[in-house]
């Protein structure tokens, strides 16, 4: 890519990516989380875990410091700090839901818009989570949530690992 090419009027006409001749990104695989990788972060121990939750933390908190200095050159350090920090507030208690309420969330979803990459997130999440899913309480809320199909779609890539609830 050229660094300071201007447009013209035949670019207008033409998608940004081939406008600016920016590569198309590789489409995902089927699966995001590989075999290999699920099975190194289910060794991980619960310390290992939050650490790595923590330095995800850490990497969004910079993120947003980078983001807010560009947006506001004329503030101040302090500013910039007191931003970063109301939007990621450490003060309020914090709801998480589980692994099986995720899936399921997403079914929903790919329900409603036909999406992939929810697909692709669940099987990763029954990857790295592995036996750890209740997949009674996936059977039960599937039948109430009408999501069965997206459930279908999951076992035919999960293959004989999955279970159909």
């Amino acid at each position: 890519m050229t660094g300071n090419r201007r447009m013209n009027k035949r670019d207008a006409t033409r998608p940004a990516k081939q406008a600016w001749n920016i590569a198309t990104p590789r489409q995902f695989a089927d699966e995001v989380v590989s075999d290999e990788m699920a099975r190194v972060l289910r060794e991980k121990t619960p310390a290992e875990r939050l650490q790595i939750a923590f330095g995800m933390w850490r990497s969004a908190s910079r993120m947003i410091l980078v983001n807010l200095r560009r947006q506001h050159p004329d503030w101040t350090s302090r500013q910039l700090e007191q931003e970063t920090a109301r939007r990621i507030d450490s003060q309020h208690e914090a709801w998480f839901a589980s692994a099986e309420d995720v899936i399921l969330k997403k079914l929903v979803y790919f329900n409603e818009g036909g999406s992939e990459k929810h697909l692709r997130d669940i099987v990763g999440i029954l990857k790295v989570q592995g036996d750890q899913i209740d997949f009674d309480y996936l059977k039960h809320w599937c039948g109430l949530l009408e999501v069965q199909s997206g459930w279908k779609l999951i076992e035919d890539r999960l293959g004989a690992r999955g279970r159909r609830p």
